[in-house]
């Protein structure tokens, strides 16, 4: 059974006693009668909040323990931050503590990471590093580098997520390849030096194209070649985003026909060796040029 309790404001308790020594003459009964007196008078005089008040100090607790984790995924973060500013040999690195004016920022950062490791369910270090290393890859000045880090969350996710399908691909020579001859063709027009092997948002249009010459058993030289000479009237070349999509087909399919690649004298092609051996010929062509 419930042993019964008394939670009361002072000012009410003296109320029930200047009752009870109306009725009572306090010094000729018990301590156990006078408490059970005064237990029976407090009746609806007692804290109806005490609940509240308990439960609000285990909310402040909680709270505290929330606090304190904060406290530590920002300082683990700050190590982090250090450790990784210092392999890009930044100058004049300073370690972010509780008393930097950018901590509040950073224990927000520490919230952002957080998140991130829960979506794509990362070990706690091992998320923050990968964010970090992301979002200070696409910084180009470190002044108010936090907020920066802070901005970039859904464009950092988003090419964390690039980088898993690029991690993911079934044929990466072949896309490698695809990407060198794209490059190369780029070089020659133009005498620029590309690379897109660290640019994930672009390298994985090269996947793209690896997949789809596959689906349609086209060389991909050929296929690349029909993109490039498709823009070569404005002295230009498409970007690696520009080679998959609507107009990417129309520019292979104006190709095709402009090198008729889809009849053969006036007889249609119509079986995939056709095809193939029209393909063939015409890559043979191209490379004699």
């Amino acid at each position: 059974m419930r042993e019964p309790s008394l939670h009361i404001r002072e000012k009410e308790l003296a109320l029930v006693l200047k009752d009870i020594k109306k009725f009572y003459d306090i010094n000729k009964i018990s301590t156990e009668k006078l408490a059970t007196i005064i237990l029976n008078k407090s009746k609806g005089k007692s804290c109806n909040n005490r609940l509240v008040i308990i439960s609000n100090e285990k909310l402040n607790r909680k709270t505290n323990q929330v606090l304190k984790s904060k406290k530590e995924d920002a300082s683990l973060l700050s190590s982090l931050i250090y450790m990784l500013r210092q392999k890009k040999k930044h100058r004049g690195i300073t370690r972010i503590d509780q008393d930097h004016r950018d901590w509040p920022k950073l224990k927000k950062l520490a919230l952002v990471c957080l998140d991130f490791c829960n979506d794509n369910n990362l070990d706690k270090k091992a998320g923050f590093i990968r964010y970090l290393q992301i979002g200070l890859d696409k910084i180009t000045s470190y002044r108010n580098y936090i907020g920066k880090l802070l901005d970039m969350a859904e464009s950092i996710n988003q090419e964390y997520e690039l980088l898993l399908q690029i991690q993911d691909d079934t044929n990466k020579p072949e896309t490698q390849e695809i990407h060198d001859y794209y490059v190369s063709k780029i070089s020659k027009n133009t005498g620029l030096s590309e690379n897109y092997k660290n640019k994930p948002n672009k390298y994985i249009s090269f996947i793209k194209v690896r997949e789809l010459t596959d689906e349609l058993d086209i060389p991909f030289d050929i296929y690349i070649d029909a993109q490039f000479e498709a823009l070569a009237w404005a002295n230009s070349f498409p970007d690696p985003n520009q080679l998959v999509g609507d107009k990417a087909m129309e520019r292979l399919n104006k190709y095709l026909y402009e090198n008729k690649i889809r009849k053969k004298g006036k007889k249609e092609i119509k079986t995939n060796d056709e095809l193939k051996d029209a393909l063939l010929k015409l890559k043979l062509k191209t490379r004699k040029k």
